[in-house]
């Protein structure tokens, strides 16, 4: 879905015509029930070796850089009133990994509930299942409860599929300043699957930072504290939730000159500096 929104001319109309998803036990944040050397041996007692995805299996160790950025990149398609209905399906029962191996009994939850669902906001709905990682998509009889509970989910998406299309039309036509915004993204960050929302502190931000018609200054708000109490994750929480009230939302990993410079750049790219006659990059000096 991200490449099809990026380009839409070699998917045309997948992304603007896909009205709902469904995902079975998807690692959105790693398979933390398996380790590379069991993956390794599933993939080599299921394919021959041209067919194992080893770019894959390397992403899937929960904390992976890159599976990170590819959720960021996914939960940036989902901006706007029509997006797409999402639904998660999570394991309930642990599965027996050991037999991949062929050693003893070992039950563990492969993708445990924080990492099978896509983030914690309404847009995403989540159901549990009562099988283990193995079994989530496979079904003996259309009488069983974890079908019938499947296919009352989808049959929820296909009735809400023309609402979803209609409101993307009226979004569309309705949206006079695109050629004036900066895409959101947020690439790199982590994303966290239980983030707990601080209302009083949230409050604040929104105080300093939210447009306002009866004040017209720059608004600036620092965000501090102890290292691992959760201000990165307040920041995201706030652009997320406020992204459609701006133009243009920026983060800048100020970590070293090379890391601002290279995001600096980044942004260039969806502003008039973009490398024609005129248009530069000044060198950043020290401040």
């Amino acid at each position: 879905m991200v490449d099809a929104q990026r380009s839409d001319n070699r998917w045309p109309g997948i992304f603007k015509s896909t009205t709902g998803m469904v995902f079975f036990g998807t690692p959105f944040r790693g398979a933390g029930g398996l380790d590379q050397t069991v993956m390794l041996w599933a993939e080599q007692s299921q394919y021959v070796e041209d067919q194992i995805q080893g770019a894959i299996l390397n992403i899937l160790p929960p904390g992976n850089e890159s599976l990170t950025d590819l959720i960021t990149y996914f939960l940036e398609t989902r901006q706007g009133e029509g997006k797409a209905y999402i639904a998660c399906f999570f394991e309930q029962k642990p599965s027996n990994v050991g037999a991949i191996l062929g050693v003893n009994r070992i039950q563990k939850f492969v993708v445990d509930e924080p990492s099978g669902c896509l983030d914690q906001s309404k847009s995403t709905e989540k159901y549990s299942l009562s099988r283990d990682h193995f079994g989530m998509n496979k079904f003996g009889r259309p009488e069983e409860e974890d079908f019938q509970t499947v296919c009352e989910v989808i049959e929820k998406m296909v009735e809400r599929s023309p609402g979803v299309l209609t409101t993307r039309n009226k979004e569309h036509r309705s949206s006079g300043h695109d050629d004036f915004r900066v895409p959101f993204r947020l690439t790199g960050l982590p994303v966290v699957g239980n983030f707990v929302n601080r209302q009083t502190e949230m409050g604040q931000i929104e105080d300093s930072l939210l447009p306002s018609t009866t004040q017209d200054r720059r608004r600036i708000h620092v965000l501090h504290g102890l290292g691992g109490i959760g201000k990165t994750q307040l920041a995201i929480a706030f652009a997320r939730k406020h992204q459609e009230r701006y133009s243009a939302i920026l983060w800048l990993n100020g970590n070293s000159k090379d890391t601002l410079s290279q995001c600096l750049a980044g942004f260039a790219r969806y502003t008039d500096i973009d490398g024609t006659p005129g248009s530069t990059i000044s060198p950043m000096g020290r401040g």
